[in-house]
């Protein structure tokens, strides 16, 4: 039993873990769509990462392959010489160019002979290294680095979670990229409309507009794409008709409001039914288009498809319910674990002392089970172990909890219940008890008994105090003959 005990342990820590990593590449997803400002995603991009890798410095360097270059967009952490925020650099000889060049991630202390770029990095202190290359369209566009001091610090799980959060952020970057070339063009064309639409129609993200009716006046052709329509089958109809059914009322309501009150900027997550039936997220910035005397024209909206964060959230939200069962629930007799009874018991006592509320607490022990287990094995011991869980549990009330407190012991929290109502309880489960048949040995009926103690909280008392009156009575009733019931000492 203690075997498997450990192995649930450790399949406990396990998923843990694995859920944690999955949490926060959805948060790092989340922020890289919910935001234009490359440089606050930056920030808060390596606040997350932070979480899973350990790095003295982190580094987003973008790569200019026209140009054979490499600009430092972003660093965090120790400080190299020439390689601060916005400092240039070529890109041959360097490592940001061997990760273009291989379209590979590397790993392991660069040698500074080879490349030149790391002579400074070694002098401040590397002993680990790691970069991965951030590919968009088949293009290395940038190259993320992490360094730190201490030696062998990145083997090959932590340069796969590398690479995963790399493939997060390189959206973000590849659409700052366009949006930086195209303020480029917008200065030399002194901002002209033509290259809006040039802007609009070459964008990843999904652009679109509505008149003050709701009804589509544009969508680019990355929209006309993703759902599945021709152009014109899209502008005239209103915008809620591609809403999926069940949450039209919602947009309706969030547009309206934004209408009303005139809120020029939101974000919404919303679902579209594409042309073919199937269902498309969309993360949605939405604008309000006004005319010159202020007045409400329609809106404009850059969305993103979120749909695979949003299915990735499901499972997250399915895997942590399921989390949360196996690490509050004690395996075998389905009742509560005695980790979660000491944060229950905690809650309760601050309710009742703030409240005037009555507490009774109720500690048994099966009695001679050890014995049982020893004559006629531990798996005869689990049959009695899980019927009398199922005893428990059909006896109490929706207020009441049971927790198996380890091995053969168990406690029952009793909240607005009396002393002596606790004690008419224990009377029922251990008649109950004592009335269930086990045969071990085929024909051999064998019964069990249960030995109790019973204690109310007193006012102020602490929880320590209470468990071990409780337990005290226990063991009372143990010496003073086993199946009875001691609820005075």
């Amino acid at each position: 039993m203690a075997m498997q005990e450990e192995e649930k342990s450790n399949g406990a820590d396990k998923a843990s873990d694995a859920l944690r990593e999955i949490s926060i590449i959805a948060e790092i997803g989340i922020i890289t769509g919910s935001t234009l400002d490359i440089d606050e995603v930056y920030e808060r991009f390596c606040t997350e990462v932070g979480k899973l890798l350990s790095f003295d410095r982190l580094a987003i360097n973008i790569h200019d392959t026209k140009k054979g270059l490499v600009t430092v967009a972003y660093a965090h952490g120790v400080p190299i010489p020439g390689r601060d925020k916005g400092n240039v650099f070529s890109l041959a000889g360097s490592v940001s160019g061997y990760v273009a060049g291989q379209k590979n991630a590397l790993s392991g202390v660069p040698d500074p002979a080879r490349f030149s770029d790391c002579v400074a990095a070694q002098k401040e202190g590397m002993k680990s290294f790691m970069a991965v290359p951030l590919i968009s369209r088949d293009e290395v566009i940038a190259s993320l680095h992490f360094r730190s001091a201490t030696p062998d610090v990145y083997e090959k799980d932590e340069l796969t979670v590398a690479q995963r959060i790399g493939a997060q952020i390189t959206g973000a970057i590849a659409n700052s990229l366009l949006y930086a070339e195209l303020k480029k063009t917008e200065e030399r064309l002194e901002k002209s409309e033509e290259l809006y639409r040039t802007f609009v129609r070459n964008a990843s993200d999904i652009i679109l507009k509505t008149d003050a009716g709701g009804m589509f006046t544009f969508i680019n052709p990355a929209g006309v794409q993703l759902l599945g329509y021709e152009e014109g089958e899209i502008i005239g109809i209103n915008y809620l008709t591609l809403v999926r059914p069940d949450r039209r009322e919602e947009a309706a309501r969030f547009l309206g409001r934004q209408f009303v009150k005139k809120i020029e900027n939101t974000y919404l997550e919303i679902p579209i039914v594409a042309k073919d039936g199937s269902e498309v997220w969309l993360g949605q910035n939405v604008q309000l288009l006004f005319d010159e005397e202020g007045r409400v024209t329609g809106f404009q909206a850059v969305s993103r498809n979120v749909t695979d964060r949003r299915w990735a959230e499901e499972k997250l939200k399915e895997s942590e319910e399921r989390y949360r069962e196996l690490s509050i629930l004690d395996g075998l007799t389905g009742l509560y674990n005695a980790r979660h009874f000491h944060r229950i018991i905690e809650e309760e006592r601050s309710r009742v002392n703030r409240y005037d509320q009555l507490l009774t607490l109720l500690f048994i022990d099966i009695d001679d089970f050890k014995k049982f287990n020893d004559t006629y094995g531990h798996l005869a011991g689990d049959d009695v172990l899980v019927r009398f869980g199922q005893i428990v549990k059909s006896s109490l009330r929706e207020t009441d909890a049971a927790f198996r407190y380890g091995g053969e012991e168990f406690v029952i929290l009793l909240p607005m219940t009396r002393k002596m109502d606790g004690v008419h309880l224990a009377e029922r489960i251990k008649a109950e008890v004592a009335g269930e048949k086990f045969f071990p040995l085929s024909e051999t009926e064998v019964h069990v008994t249960i030995s109790v103690g019973v204690a109310q909280l007193h006012k102020e008392e602490k929880t320590e105090t209470l468990i071990k009156r409780a337990d005290g009575r226990m063991y009372k009733a143990k010496q003073t003959g086993k199946n009875r019931i001691v609820f005075n000492s």
